[in-house]
C-alpha cells in the first residue's frame, strides 16, 4: 500500500510539479500570514520594551548615584528590570526562530522536488527510498463501516507532511485555474 501511494505521489509530482509547488506555497502562506504578522508585531513590541527598560535602568542608576534613590530600592528595581529583560530576550529569540522557520517551508518544497527528480519510477520499496520520501507513517485502528473493515493510513512525506493528492481530473482543473491566474497577472 505504501509503495502504491508513493508511486502515485511521485507520478503526481512529476506531472504537476508547478501546480504542486504553487499550492504548497499558497497553503503555507495563507495559514501562516496572520500568525507571522502577529509574531512580528510582538517582536517589535518586546524590542521597544527592552529599550525602555535600558532607559529606566540608566535613570534609576543616576538617581542612586545622586542620592535620590537608596541602595535597597535601587537593587530591587534593577533586579526586576534585569529579570524582565531576560524573559523578553528569550521570548524574542523564540519568536524570531519561529518566523525564520516559516521561511524555510518554501525551501522544503524545493528540496522535495529535487529528491523526486532523482527517481523517475519506483518499482520496489527499499529502505533508502522509504527514508528519502517518508518521514513517518501512522496506521490507524481498524474500523467496520457498512460491514467492511477499513483502516486509514497517513503518510507524512519528507519536507511537506501529509499531502492530499488530487485525482487527475482535479489536477487538470487546478492547472487550468493556475494558467488563467498566471495569464491575468502577466497581462
Amino acid at each position: 500500500m505504501v509503495l502504491k501511494q508513493l508511486q502515485h505521489f511521485l507520478s503526481y509530482l512529476q506531472q504537476f510539479e508547478r501546480v504542486f509547488i504553487r499550492q504548497q506555497i499558497d497553503t503555507t502562506l495563507a495559514e501562516r500570514r496572520y500568525e507571522l504578522y502577529a509574531k512580528q508585531k510582538q517582536i517589535e513590541k518586546d524590542e521597544k520594551r527592552m529599550e525602555e527598560l535600558d532607559r529606566l535602568f540608566r535613570k534609576i542608576y543616576e538617581d542612586n548615584v545622586n542620592g535620590k534613590l537608596n541602595d535597597e530600592r535601587f537593587y530591587k528595581l534593577s533586579d526586576g528590570y534585569e529579570a524582565e529583560q531576560e524573559q523578553l530576550k528569550h521570548k524574542i529569540e523564540t519568536l524570531k526562530s519561529e518566523v525564520s522557520e516559516a521561511d524555510t517551508e518554501a525551501t522544503n518544497v524545493s528540496k522535495l522536488i529535487a529528491v523526486t527528480q532523482k527517481y523517475t519510477r519506483i518499482d520496489e520499496l527499499t529502505p533508502e527510498i522509504l527514508n528519502t520520501f517518508v518521514d513517518k507513517i501512522v496506521v490507524h485502528e481498524c474500523e467496520k463501516k457498512d460491514g467492511k473493515r477499513t483502516q486509514d493510513i497517513d503518510i507524512y512525506y519528507s519536507y511537506v507532511g501529509i499531502v492530499d493528492i488530487p485525482t487527475d481530473e482535479e489536477m487538470r482543473e487546478i492547472e487550468r485555474e493556475y494558467g488563467k491566474r498566471t495569464k491575468r497577472q502577466t497581462a
